[in-house]
């Protein structure tokens, strides 16, 4: 079932796909102790997101920089 593009729909892809983030092996731990308060990323995320699909111009900043600055993040990895 495909769901339609909304805020709602991309909010739930975010916290999902951040789920599994968190229960990879290799990447839960180095997302786990960047993140001390996992709410106001998620919702970054999903403005990010919003952003990008939708046009909401509601997020500014550097994600591909800030996840690159993690220790164990590789773009040809991870990014691919």
């Amino acid at each position: 079932m495909t769901l339609p593009l909304t805020t709602e729909s991309i909010t739930t892809l975010v916290h999902q796909f951040y789920q599994g983030v968190r229960a990879a092996p290799e990447l839960g731990p180095v997302f786990d102790a960047a993140i001390d308060d996992w709410p106001p990323h998620l919702a970054r995320m999903v403005e990010f997101w919003s952003t990008t699909m939708l046009g909401t111009k509601s997020f500014q900043g550097n994600v591909y920089g800030k996840h690159m600055a993690l220790p164990g993040v590789q773009p040809q990895v991870h990014f691919s």
